[in-house]
This record gives C-alpha cells, sequence and structure tokens, in this order.
C-alpha cells in the first residue's frame, strides 16, 4: 500500500521504490512548472508584440498561434495535476480520467490548429471518430466514480 507523503513519519515508513518514486515525481512537477512558466512567459511577450505591432486578431493564423500556446499552458497545468494525483496515491480513476482529460484537450488543440484548406476527409473523420470515443470514455469514467461514491459502505 503506497502512503501519501505528507509528512517526515510517512516519508519513514515509504520502502526504497516508493521513495525513489516520490523523488521523481517531485522533479517532474518541477520541470512542468518550469515548462509552464516559459510557456507563460513566451505567450505574453507574443502577444505583447503582436498588439504593440497593432495586428488584429481577425486573422486566422495569429488566432490559432493564441489559442495553441494557451491550449499548450493548459496541457501543462492538467498534466502537473495527474502527476500530483499519482504523488498523493490517489485513485486509479481519477488518474485516468485526468489522463483522458489531458488527450482531449491535446486532440482540441490539434483540432484548432488543424488546416483544414489541406485536409481530406479521411483525417477529419478519424480526428472525430477520436474525440467521440474519448469523450465517451471519459463520460463512463465519471459515470463509474458517480456510482461508487454513491455505493453504500461494505
Amino acid at each position: 500500500m503506497r502512503l501519501p507523503v505528507r509528512s517526515l513519519d510517512n516519508w519513514r515508513r515509504l520502502g526504497p521504490y516508493e521513495k525513489f518514486e516520490q523523488a521523481v515525481y517531485g522533479l517532474l512537477i518541477l520541470f512542468i512548472a518550469l515548462m509552464v512558466v516559459h510557456s507563460l512567459i513566451f505567450l505574453a511577450l507574443k502577444l505583447f508584440e503582436d498588439i504593440l505591432a497593432a495586428i488584429t486578431f481577425g486573422e486566422a493564423a495569429l488566432l490559432k498561434d493564441a489559442f495553441g500556446a494557451i491550449l499548450t499552458v493548459v496541457i501543462l497545468l492538467e498534466f502537473n495535476r495527474s502527476i500530483l494525483a499519482a504523488m498523493r496515491g490517489g485513485a486509479g480513476l481519477l488518474e485516468l480520467r485526468i489522463v483522458v482529460m489531458i488527450v482531449i484537450i491535446v486532440i482540441a488543440r490539434k483540432l484548432i490548429l488543424f488546416d483544414y484548406s489541406a485536409a481530406n476527409l479521411k483525417n477529419a473523420l478519424f480526428l472525430g471518430a477520436l474525440i467521440l470515443a474519448l469523450g465517451a470514455l471519459y463520460w463512463l469514467i465519471g459515470n463509474a466514480e458517480r456510482q461508487r461514491s454513491e455505493a453504500p459502505p461494505d
């Protein structure tokens, strides 16, 4: 059984591999946090540069760039949350739900940045079917969580 690391006493109870795992999770959280800060700085500088250049946000390419950068930050934050949930010893369904949400956001980013002028029907149908399947999976996981929380304790 893996204990959430909240105190020095809990840390002492962990085995060598669990300590290693917690340390790696901590490093990953730090690295992703640095990536978030870097992405936010890049986004702020890019938007500030566009505003100073008096570029209107009506241009499709500019909107794609801005939304792509914003969704990159959201993806990184959700990824960090999933690592934090794993580090705290979260339930398997919670972790799975977060991972599915990350994949949905990544595909949404792909759809926003997708060049529809050069798209063929097969790729568009594939992406649509994939997002529907992932949405259904996300709903099923949420439904399982609701049923689990409504079930009487054993």
